[in-house]
């Protein structure tokens, strides 16, 4: 009955909270240590896009993958929503990449690659390749923070 109650939270949470966003990021500055980094990759989607949700109240999740001087690989995560702190993880390489070489798959908290408006696109698998062979992969969730509070409420 827990875990129904659970899903149920998860459910009221994407159908409700989501779609609201939290400001604009235009304007913020990059963060001073991307500047030295060569940007390899680039994919921003909105999630509640085609909802009739007001320009303003759009979500965004952004993935960048950069590449420094010594092939060290940059992957960053950043979204507009209250639900998402930006995040970044790094991976040592001995090769440059070009966009080829990167994959990002985008799926719902359930798992499916087809959104609908009741189970929303919520998670990136972001996938380095080397000659068509995975060398690293992230799974980044962009509603983390929410499931946390959620659960953290039903806990008390």
């Amino acid at each position: 009955m827990k875990k129904r109650n659970v899903l149920f939270c998860l459910w009221l949470l994407l159908c409700l909270a989501l779609p609201a966003g939290c400001g604009s990021q235009d304007g913020k500055a990059e963060a001073p240590e991307l500047a030295d980094l060569n940007q390899i990759y680039e994919e921003t989607i909105s999630p509640n896009a085609g909802e009739g949700v007001p320009e303003e109240d759009l979500v965004y999740y952004t993935i960048r993958v950069y590449q420094g001087q010594d092939n060290t690989i940059l992957v960053r995560a950043e979204s507009n929503s209250a639900f998402f702190e930006p995040l970044q993880y790094e991976l040592a390489y001995d090769k440059e990449i070009t966009e080829a070489d990167m994959d990002v798959q985008w799926t719902t908290l359930m798992g499916n690659p087809e959104p609908s408006e009741e189970d929303q696109l919520a998670i990136a698998w972001v996938s380095v390749l080397d000659g068509g062979e995975e060398y690293g992969k992230w799974k980044i969730s962009f509603v983390n923070q929410g499931i946390e509070w959620m659960e953290e409420a039903i806990q008390q």
